[in-house]
């Protein structure tokens, strides 16, 4: 009743067992060089949204050191989707000019998260590389948030390391007189193909590198985009007249780019190679703001359309159903019109 809107956004939250809390506090709130020590062991948590999956934190513990003016904290746990199990540990710090002061200058130290991969592969893996830091407003009349840019390395169930990197950002919270402004941006590059889950079936191998970039502005609208093309690499397909064998698919382009503008949404396909011939699509549609933020109705106008030349059908017959076999060529142009 204090606080109604707090219990919409709990809802979904369980806990389970028992945690424990230690504190200890000596002095005032006035006093910069109050010792201050905290540590606590979480009992087991479940958030489930709707009939999704529900996200497990099976142990956790947080631990804070330091003064009202500098603080160190480390925080681990394990968390649990389904079957897969993974773990988080982060070390960060903030400090401030006094005891009074609203502005923090904070700094995440180090940063990992570690999720299984499938049975007999590495884990996924994205880390820190160097210190981040951030600077922190908690004033109840501008609060706010500023980040650095900061460099991530990221592994996969088969070989190879990602590049992340997140570019300096902000965030400040809605004000009577000022809407919600958001800014960020990050890309990313040598990220294997092999690794977007249900890319390419067992007949296909890949050594294709993608590298994309995604963009996000919030001021009286949304405005954000993300792309993905490849950067070097090819595809080797079986070839129909050649049993046992595989054949370069020659791919000298392949992309996708998704753009939202306020409520209007975009997105393109672009294919291009010498072997499995070229296809070009776009498509277009509207979201709805609603006080949840923007949902995609199941009537909203959808349009697109797409230009597809395959002189060699019968490779694509590989991402065909079970039991289907394609061949022949085709050139074909497709309108789209209608709803989603």
């Amino acid at each position: 009743q204090r606080w109604p809107g707090l219990a919409t956004r709990l809802q979904g939250l369980k806990a389970f067992g028992s945690g424990e809390l230690k504190a200890h506090w000596q002095g005032g709130f006035a006093q910069a060089n109050t010792p201050i020590e905290l540590s606590l062991k979480s009992p087991r948590l479940q958030y489930a949204s709707g009939k999704n999956t529900p996200w497990h934190i099976l142990a956790s513990q947080f631990q804070m050191q330091g003064t009202l003016q500098a603080l160190q904290a480390q925080a681990v746990a394990q968390i649990a989707h389904g079957s897969e199990v993974g773990s988080v540990n982060t070390r960060l710090r903030a400090s401030r000019a006094h005891a009074q002061s609203d502005e923090w200058q904070a700094q995440v130290d180090s940063f990992r998260l570690d999720i299984p991969g499938p049975v007999g592969a590495s884990p996924w893996r994205a880390e820190l590389q160097k210190a981040w830091p951030w600077q922190i407003n908690l004033s109840t009349a501008a609060p706010g948030l500023q980040w650095a840019s900061a460099n991530w390395s990221l592994q996969g169930p088969t070989p190879g390391t990602a590049k992340l990197l997140a570019e300096a950002g902000q965030w400040r919270a809605a004000t009577p007189v000022r809407a919600a402004q958001a800014q960020g941006a990050a890309r990313w590059e040598d990220l294997p193909l092999s690794w977007l889950p249900g890319a390419w079936g067992p007949d296909i191998q890949s050594d294709v590198m993608l590298q994309g970039q995604w963009q996000m502005q919030l001021d009286k609208g949304l405005n954000m985009s993300a792309s993905m093309q490849r950067s070097r690499g090819d595809l080797l397909v079986h070839a129909d007249n050649a049993p046992g064998q595989r054949l370069p698919a020659g791919l000298r382009e392949a992309s996708v780019q998704w753009r939202l503008q306020g409520e209007r949404m975009d997105a393109a396909l672009t294919w291009d190679s010498e072997h499995m011939g070229q296809i070009r699509a776009q498509a277009q549609s509207v979201l709805r703001s609603t006080s949840q933020g923007l949902q995609w109705d199941d009537q909203a106008p959808l349009t697109g359309s797409m230009v597809a030349s395959l002189p060699k059908v019968g490779a694509w017959s590989l991402l065909a159903p079970p039991g289907w076999r394609v061949q022949g060529t085709l050139e074909s142009r497709l309108e789209l019109s209608g709803t989603r």
